[in-house]
């Protein structure tokens, strides 16, 4: 019952009012509450909101078809590199294996370093030994000292490491 209060703040004139509706429908990952926050996506003009309401979408309904595309298209189109960060940092929490390594490929390869190291967290998270190779090979091509250092990290952790050390 609570995502339905959580719903009547998407709409609000302030947007970290909108901001913190998304992500507390985010937390309750309500599959009720997709209706409204996909309309909130598409009417949304606050770059942070929209990037929170899409990640709110895939926690309400990771399996969804349409969450899914709308995560590839903010992927791979989006030349706002925060919205690229929430995408990736959404597809790790896609129900579908094969699209969430997809996607998590995707922000491998992306031309930010903020993108890189999301999807690496991404992997991490996902715990996904499968996507070790990847992360491997993206390391191998990385410049980034930053950047190549969370990605050993997520090595580390596919290796049966701490998740927390991404908490910084």
């Amino acid at each position: 019952a609570w995502h339905v209060f959580a719903e009547g703040f998407l709409e609000d004139r302030d947007p970290e009012m909108r901001d913190e509706a998304a992500r507390t429908l985010e937390q309750l990952a309500e599959p009720k509450a997709q209706k409204a926050l996909r309309k909130q996506f598409t009417q949304e003009d606050d770059e942070k909101v929209r990037g929170r309401l899409l990640r709110a979408m895939v926690a309400s309904a990771p399996g969804d078809k349409t969450v899914v595309k709308d995560v590839e298209k903010v992927l791979a189109k989006d030349k706002s590199t925060p919205m690229r960060v929430q995408a990736t940092m959404a597809a790790a929490s896609l129900e579908d294996r094969a699209n969430a390594q997809r996607l998590l490929k995707l922000g491998l390869a992306d031309g930010a370093g903020h993108v890189r190291t999301a999807a690496a967290y991404g992997v991490a998270a996902r715990r996904d030994a499968d996507l070790k190779a990847a992360l491997a090979e993206a390391k191998q091509k990385e410049r980034d000292l930053e950047v190549s250092q969370w990605m050993s990290t997520a090595i580390e952790v596919l290796d049966g490491g701490d998740l927390r050390k991404f908490e910084p």
